[in-house]
């Protein structure tokens, strides 16, 4: 399932007087964001999930549009990173947050979208400091957010209140957030998240970060 997050960020950082509003749609622009047939041909793997995924249509219900800012935390290879940046435009750029035990698989991506940026960083390392500040129109979750509930062996756990602010910091007045993941039952939610890989939709719609005193 797909839960759209519109966030109208306030720019008194210290007020609690932010905004979020939640609508819920079906899982799945312009049709051409997707499109194979504009060069260069996005990996037929890729287009082969379009069907499924309906990326054109979620990406037209979140808002996104020609010369954004977007951040994205990608999954599956940037499959949204290079339909963003397509959709976006020469004027507008996709910044994609990988580690860097994987770049060199998203590499062949930014050379196709001269607009991709990649930018090295771990979720659960995620910070106000390794990201950027007021520039991003629009951020992207994408099968990713149940992760910062997830509790990897070996790996430090992911405070999802620091992801929040790291990404609040990071978002311009009125940008958009949009969280694509899969639905979970009831339940604790780190419980579930392990268990499962999914997580509920409430956790979504409920998120309210905290506000450090940058």
């Amino acid at each position: 399932g797909l839960v759209h997050l519109s966030l109208h960020k306030g720019r008194c950082m210290r007020r609690f007087c932010r905004l979020f509003t939640i609508a819920a749609v079906v899982w799945g622009i312009a049709p051409q964001a997707s499109g194979a047939g504009e060069p260069p041909a996005r990996p037929v793997e890729m287009i082969a999930l379009d069907a499924s995924r309906h990326p054109d249509e979620v990406l037209r219900f979140l808002g996104l549009g020609p010369g954004m800012t977007v951040l994205d935390l990608p999954a599956d290879g940037g499959y949204y990173s290079e339909i963003m940046a397509r959709a976006v435009g020469p004027r507008g750029r996709v910044i994609t947050l990988v580690p860097d035990t994987v770049r060199a698989g998203f590499e062949p991506l930014a050379r196709r979208n001269p607009n991709v940026e990649l930018r090295a960083a771990l979720l659960h390392a995620l910070s106000p400091d390794t990201m950027i500040s007021d520039e991003a129109d629009f951020a992207l979750f994408h099968i990713m957010y149940h992760d910062t509930y997830w509790d990897e062996p070996g790996v430090p756990p992911v405070d999802p209140q620091r992801v929040l602010a790291s990404l609040f910091r990071a978002l311009k007045p009125g940008a958009v957030v949009g969280v694509i993941d899969y639905v979970g039952p009831p339940g604790d939610t780190r419980a579930i998240v392990n268990r499962l890989h999914r997580i509920r939709p409430a956790r979504v719609t409920c998120l309210r970060p905290s506000y450090p005193s940058w």
